[in-house]
Formats: C-alpha cells, sequence, structure tokens
C-alpha cells in the first residue's frame, strides 16, 4: 500500500474507497492525506444530504 499514490483513493465517489487513502502513501505523509480524506467524505455526505433532500421534495 505504500507504493500506491493516495490520490488514486481520493478521486472516489465512495466514502470506503477514500478511507483507503489513509493506508496508501508515505507515513510522513499521514497527517495531510488524513485531512483531506475528512475533507473528501464531507463533501461526499453533503452532496448525498442535497440528492436526499431533492428527492423527497418531489
Amino acid at each position: 500500500m505504500k507504493k500506491i499514490n493516495p490520490d488514486v483513493f481520493l478521486k472516489s465517489d465512495k466514502p470506503e474507497e477514500v478511507i483507503l487513502a489513509i493506508l496508501a502513501g508515505k507515513f510522513k505523509e499521514k497527517y495531510k492525506i488524513i485531512k483531506d480524506v475528512m475533507e473528501k467524505i464531507a463533501k461526499i455526505e453533503k452532496r448525498e444530504e442535497k440528492v436526499i433532500k431533492n428527492i423527497l421534495m418531489v
């Protein structure tokens, strides 16, 4: 996993795949990777929330 670039996982729109970015990459980059993972998951959740609200309004 250390040889895989974390960006591969961060490009996904599936939270379970985004979390795998934490396992990828070098140890010294972990703080930034964890921060990026949290931000990406927050974006995914907000987008899903908006879709659900729009569906419920129909």
